[in-house]
């Protein structure tokens, strides 16, 4: 079954590029500017709160969700 798609927001960072969530998975979704995106299990809602609302993204991000989350990246849809 596919996944069902999460509006993005796009956010002022030199490596992210955006950021959606789904508070009733309570996954986190980051696309980077490089091209990847990858979605992060479990994170509750304030740590994506805060991250929107951090200074920094990207070190907000790193500091805070990268590594502590599990982590799966996003295939990159044909065509």
């Amino acid at each position: 079954m596919p996944e069902t798609p999460v509006p993005m927001v796009p956010v002022a960072s030199s490596n992210l590029k955006e950021v959606g969530y789904r508070s009733d998975t309570k996954d986190l979704h980051v696309a980077f500017k490089r091209g990847d995106t990858y979605v992060h299990a479990g994170v509750p809602p304030e740590v994506h709160d805060a991250l929107m609302k951090a200074s920094s993204h990207g070190k907000y991000y790193n500091e805070n969700i990268k590594g502590r989350y599990p982590q799966y990246r996003l295939e990159k849809p044909n065509g």
